[in-house]
């Protein structure tokens, strides 16, 4: 084990010379980037398998301060020294983040512009894999995909490309390697380049730390993609079906390592819907580690997973209902009863946890008035039948994705978003034990529109942040780049991506 100067526990050790020097970006907070399994797999790859050199920088919430470059952890230097510079991307919110920390390390913004000597940008990552076209003028090549299949071509091309200094002929060779989109070269993305996960380790941490979400916690996939095709959701549209790692797989990894950390978290889409969940949970909580997940379905919730959760001292759980209704979840693609939320929680409470997160979305196609208030009717009913648990509600407005049945449905005006949530509210009002938190909806829209966009958001983002990166600002600079207001964009039909 390789402990880092600020207090970080490394599960090997990170070489100190290679071919070719990386800086790895995460888009957000060092606490939200090392909570995520993207950064750690492609650490591990590029260090392992790549032979290069990986330093990590994160990008904090600036207010458009662009008058400090982004630096490395390792060695505080600026991005704009590295050979490569590789954007791993989650989420459409984060996309001011690439673009501010670009412009604040002096790296010109468009890859046509860019001169010989500047670093080579790359991206990868889901949200840039479900739709690249919002910013794909801005990188040299998109990684459309997974890591383990692509890394080592790709790197060994940068590579070359390196050497070469010719960013013409280093498109060229990127564009033929599987899963790489160059924007500069080619007028649509290859298909996805999937791995097969009975041939690669499950993603898994390998940088223990205090700072994140999941503190001091050993996280590792248990399935690849999902096999639920909810009307609403790109990753389980895009990424179909499920493909899960074996109970050996996973078992293999926690055991190898399992001196330096307490506790272990699985990660999936649906990590409830794995075949062998109920054997890998007790595994891991027969070995003395407490046990923690990421998401469970209502409808596909083994009793032996609860047990294994409660035994090792887990005190919560998530369930996502979507909506109050029956009627509007099977509208919706995720026909998940009342019953099964009911179930869901009398499982919690017979052992003995105390939390149940629930997570709602409004402005959802086909929704009425009646089935917002049946979120409130839905959370009072829980709350009567079960005294011992506290509910924590999350909600925030449906927003249109690429992939999915939904993407040409267009995001409800602001007004419409606002009165809704009103309505939510009050449906919940003076219930006890429950806590409410509404996502914002300017932040919803602001996805919505990178989430739907052409390749002109760049120059929207780009006009907003020089305009102080303010929701006025992206409303303004909607209205000179796009043609059109901020909310029209984002409420028309679009026409599907080709």
């Amino acid at each position: 084990m390789h402990v880092h100067s600020t207090g970080e526990r490394w599960l090997f050790r990170p070489r100190q010379s290679g071919r070719l020097r990386v800086a790895l970006v995460y888009p957000n907070s060092y606490f939200v980037g090392m909570s995520n399994l993207g950064i750690h797999a492609v650490l591990r790859l590029t260090d392992d398998e790549c032979a290069a050199i990986c330093e990590r920088a994160f990008v904090e919430v600036s207010s458009g301060d662009l008058s400090k470059p982004i630096t490395t952890l390792e060695s505080n230097r600026s991005i704009s020294s590295f050979d490569v510079v590789a954007f791993s991307v989650s989420f459409e919110g984060d996309y001011p983040n690439i673009v501010h920390a670009l412009l604040s390390s002096g790296i010109t913004l468009r890859a046509r512009e860019r001169k010989p000597l500047e670093p080579f940008v790359i991206g990868g990552g889901a949200a840039l894999t479900i739709n690249p076209e919002p910013l794909a003028d801005l990188f040299d090549a998109i990684v459309i995909g997974e890591a383990e299949v692509i890394m080592p071509q790709l790197l060994q091309a940068l590579e070359r490309a390196i050497t070469a200094r010719d960013r013409m002929q280093a498109w060229e060779e990127l564009a033929q390697v599987q899963g790489v989109y160059v924007p500069q070269m080619m007028s649509y993305p290859p298909t996805i380049a999937f791995a097969d996960t009975r041939y690669i380790e499950p993603a898994h941490s390998v940088i223990l730390t205090s700072s994140t979400e999941f503190a001091d916690t050993f996280l590792i996939e248990v399935a690849r993609g999902c096999s639920f095709k909810c009307h609403y959701c790109a990753y389980g549209n895009r990424y179909h079906p499920a493909r899960h790692f074996r109970y050996e797989q996973v078992l293999d990894l926690v055991r190898r390592y399992r001196k330096m950390f307490a506790s272990v978290g699985l990660v999936s889409a649906v990590v409830s819907a794995h075949p062998e969940i109920e054997r890998i949970a007790w595994a891991i909580v027969e070995d003395g580690l407490r046990l923690s997940i990421s998401s469970v379905r209502a409808d596909v919730l083994p009793e032996g997973l609860i047990a294994a959760l409660s035994r090792s001292g887990s005190i919560s759980m998530t369930i996502a209902p979507e909506t109050g209704t029956e009627r509007l979840r099977a509208a919706i693609g995720k026909p998940i009863k009342d019953e099964d939320i009911f179930r869901g929680a009398a499982l919690a409470e017979k052992y003995g946890m105390r939390y149940i997160k629930l997570y709602f979305m409004f402005g959802l196609p086909n929704e009425s008035d009646e089935d917002i208030i049946a979120i409130g009717e839905l959370v009072r009913s829980l709350v009567m039948r079960f005294k011992r648990l506290h509910f924590t509600i999350s909600a925030c407005a449906f927003v249109p994705k690429r992939h999915t049945k939904f993407e040409l449905l267009g995001m409800a005006a602001g007004s419409e978003l606002e009165r809704k949530r009103k309505l939510l509210v009050k449906s919940l009002k003076g219930i006890e034990r429950v806590k409410l938190s509404v996502e914002s909806i300017r932040m919803s829209q602001l996805q919505a529109l990178f989430s739907i966009g052409d390749r002109r958001m760049l120059s929207v983002i780009e006009k907003a942040i020089a305009d102080g990166n303010s929701f006025s600002a992206y409303r303004k600079a909607a209205v000179e780049i796009l043609g059109c207001a901020f909310e029209e964009f984002i409420s028309q039909r679009h026409p599907e991506m080709k």
